[in-house]
């Protein structure tokens, strides 16, 4: 009976220790509002003349001296006419406290 306790005590700690380790590795940062960028890329593709919105933030990064930023971004049909979603991944600047896009990536 020891030998069974033993068994799933080791399982139990190997799976805790898997899971922590998992968590651990994880590249999530700190949660960033995605409302200004939303606002920042809807002001980006309207003076692109780009019939998109965003469908779903994917991640948000804000670099070291909080001036810059990337995002990667799902896109749909601005009218959601069609079904189909691209992935884009824009670059922002701060410029006068508001986050602008500034260009990019298909």
């Amino acid at each position: 009976m020891h030998v069974l306790a033993d068994s799933r005590r080791t399982t139990l700690i190997a799976l805790s220790l898997s899971l922590l380790a998992s968590f651990g590795c994880s590249k999530s940062g700190p949660v960033v509002d995605p409302a200004p960028f939303k606002t920042a890329i809807h002001a980006y593709l309207k003076s692109k003349s780009m019939g998109l919105k965003v469908y779903e933030f994917k991640e948000i990064t804000v670099d070291e001296t909080g001036n810059g930023a990337k995002a990667v971004v799902s896109l749909e049909h601005a009218e959601g006419m069609v079904g189909v979603k691209v992935r884009w991944t824009f670059t922002f600047a701060k410029q006068q406290g508001k986050w602008t896009a500034t260009s990019h990536e298909q």
